[in-house]
């Protein structure tokens, strides 16, 4: 598990987090009950005052076909989604309406009401430009976007305990996703992998270890992330130096590869030299999720079933590979994993139509089954090769060798893993190749 963050230290939080109580300051009355957006309509959003942010229906088909109620920046390239009141899309000709009753009501376009917020009683309904989406009477506010995030938080919006962040599958899929950010009940902020499709948590891969005192994740408005701890210690989350709201638009979302990323993006006639007008990740974590994400309690690990995460090369993505003679289940959806594309079949076995292709510091912790110690190479070479079951051989420090089974999990490869990874391939792969669509036996 990656070290807890830095800390600092202030005389109070109050100060800091009456920055996030500003709702008050810019006027919330300009959305008034009746008032109607229609998918693929003439009016499918309603702008922030600024104009930074819409609120309204976003297309997510080039068709036109399909659109998220959502939250988006309007003058970011592409246009970026911040919040969506549901993961699940609708389609054109679906409405949102103020009610008369002081609701947010979504039809879809059979008229079925799929999703409301607020209780009633709403006189009027705004979007700030903070980017929050609120409910309003005349004296308070009753209902936040800011209080029901997706997988992003905007500055000046507090995560508080019991509250989390739940990625999206893929950057173009916007199902839920196999990751949360969980700012959990017994005070700890915790990053966790998840199992599809049930959302059960395995352990965490980063964590503040700070139970019994962490309190709420905050994004204040001068473009910090700190984890709040009872006794006024605040946790530097991000550990990046602070960007200027005033100059540039931000966002921290956890990705669908399951880091939690800092990004900033230069307003209109602020860029300077060769800075590039495009989202830019100033801050991460985990620093490595390949190296990260280390558990034997179940779960395919960063990457897919019998992929391998890659720290080498560019680390603004995680990127996930296949062994030799393995291909993707989905390449458009490398989570799925990897599977064979040789046929291997244990009641017809024969040891001489496969080799070994070795691999170095590449290797899949939790998936074997045999441990042999006081052995060379090539009698780790032989015990795989012999065992139809063996799909790869990991050979450590001269004289340990493990045999791992399909699927493997946790694929990692890095200058930390110390391993040689034997993977077993077939010789002749055009005879033993499997047909399209296929899986080994």
């Amino acid at each position: 598990m990656a070290s807890p963050p830095s800390l600092y230290l202030l005389p109070s939080l109050v100060v800091l987090l009456s920055l996030t109580q500003t709702i008050f300051a810019q006027s919330y009355s300009n959305i008034t009950r009746g008032t109607t957006l229609t998918a693929a309509g003439s009016t499918s959003s309603w702008l922030s005052p600024s104009g930074d942010f819409a609120f309204g229906f976003f297309p997510i088909k080039a068709d036109a076909s399909l659109f998220l109620l959502a939250i988006w920046f309007v003058s970011t390239t592409p246009k970026t989604i911040v919040w969506s009141a549901k993961r699940d899309p609708v389609a054109s000709g679906s409405t949102l309406q103020l009610t008369s009753d002081g609701r947010l009501s979504l039809e879809d376009h059979a008229g079925t009401e799929v999703w409301s917020a607020g209780q009633s009683n709403a006189s009027s309904a705004a979007l700030l430009d903070s980017g929050n989406l609120v409910l309003a009477d005349a004296s308070s506010i009753l209902w936040r976007s800011f209080d029901f995030p997706m997988d992003t938080l905007l500055p000046g919006q507090v995560l508080t305990l019991g509250s989390s962040l739940r990625s999206q599958l893929t950057d173009t899929d916007f199902s839920d996703g196999r990751f949360v950010l969980v700012a959990e009940n017994d005070g700890n902020l915790d990053l966790r992998p998840l199992a599809l499709p049930s959302g059960n948590q395995y352990d965490s891969y980063w964590s503040t270890d700070t139970a019994g005192s962490g309190s709420q994740l905050v994004y204040n408005e001068s473009g910090s992330i700190y984890f709040a701890l009872t006794n006024d210690t605040l946790l530097n989350i991000t550990s990046a130096a602070t960007y200027s709201t005033q100059n540039f638009y931000q966002r921290a979302r956890l990705d669908p590869d399951g880091v939690f990323r800092l990004y900033i993006y230069p307003k209109k006639g602020t860029a300077s030299g060769s800075w590039r007008e495009t989202w830019n990740v100033v801050a991460k974590v985990p620093a490595d999720i390949c190296q990260a994400i280390n558990s034997d309690n179940g779960g395919s690990g960063a990457c897919g079933f019998n992929s391998y995460c890659s720290s080498v090369g560019d680390q603004t993505k995680v990127n996930c590979k296949c062994p030799p003679q393995y291909s993707f289940l989905d390449p458009q959806h490398d989570y799925k994993g990897c599977t064979q594309d040789f046929l291997l079949n244990c009641k017809q076995y024969d040891p001489n139509q496969y080799t070994l292709s070795p691999m170095d510091n590449v290797d899949w912790p939790f998936s074997d089954y045999e441990h042999y110690t006081g052995v060379n190479e090539a009698q780790c070479r032989e015990y795989c090769l012999e065992d139809c079951f063996c799909a790869v051989a990991i050979y450590y420090n001269r004289n340990e060798c493990w045999k791992k089974k399909l699927p493997m999990s946790n694929g990692k490869m890095g200058s930390y893993v110390d391993r040689r990874a034997l993977i077993k391939v077939a010789k002749d792969n055009a005879s033993l190749a499997l047909p399209p669509g296929s899986g080994p036996s």
